[in-house]
C-alpha cells in the first residue's frame, strides 16, 4: 500500500493530475473545435496525434520541473513557470504540425491549428487554477490557525523594506 507523507503532496501524482488535464484540454479543444460533434477522420488524427502531443508535454514538465513545488506556497514566480514551459512546448508542437504539411504527400496537419491553441489555453488555465485552489484550500481549512500575530512597523520605502516585508 501507498504511504503518503501528510504535509506534502508526491511530485509524482502533481505530474499525473497535470497530464490529466493535458488529455481533459485535448478532448475538450476537439468538442469546441468541432461543435461537439468531431468528425470520424477528425478524430482518428487527433488518437493518433495525442501520444506525441502528450509526450511533448511530459517531456516540457520534466524539464520545467512544474510539478516539483510544495503547491500549497504557489506563487506567481511558478505561474511564470507554467506559463514558459507551456508556451514553450506549444511552440514546439505547433513547429512540428506545420512541418507535417509540407513533408506529407496529403499536405494536412496532424490536427487543426485551433486545437493546439484552445489545448493550450485549456492547460495553462487548468494548471493555474488547479493550483490556485489547493492554495485557497489549504489556506481555508488546513493552515495551521493558531500562530500567534504581532502587529509591526516597518519604517523605510526602500528594496530592502518591501523585502523583509514579503519576508514576514
Amino acid at each position: 500500500m501507498l504511504a503518503f507523507p501528510k504535509n506534502t503532496t508526491p511530485r509524482w501524482i502533481i505530474l499525473m493530475v497535470d497530464l490529466l488535464g493535458v488529455f481533459l484540454a485535448f478532448v475538450f479543444a476537439y468538442l469546441i473545435r468541432f461543435e461537439f460533434h468531431p468528425p470520424g477522420d477528425e478524430w482518428a488524427r487527433g488518437v493518433f496525434f495525442f501520444p506525441i502531443l502528450l509526450s511533448a508535454r511530459l517531456i516540457s514538465f520534466l524539464i520545467g520541473k512544474t510539478y516539483a513545488g510544495i503547491i500549497r506556497f504557489t506563487s506567481n514566480q511558478d505561474g511564470i513557470r507554467i506559463f514558459l514551459v507551456l508556451s514553450i512546448g506549444s511552440v514546439v508542437l505547433m513547429a512540428l504540425n506545420i512541418s507535417r504539411k509540407f513533408w506529407a504527400e496529403d499536405e494536412l496537419y496532424f490536427i487543426p491549428i485551433s486545437i493546439l491553441v484552445l489545448e493550450y489555453l485549456f492547460v495553462l488555465f487548468f494548471q493555474l487554477v488547479f493550483r490556485a485552489t489547493v492554495k485557497y484550500i489549504y489556506q481555508l481549512y488546513l493552515a495551521p490557525k493558531d500562530v500567534v500575530k504581532k502587529k509591526v512597523m516597518l519604517i523605510g520605502v526602500g528594496d530592502l523594506g518591501r523585502m523583509v516585508k514579503r519576508t514576514f
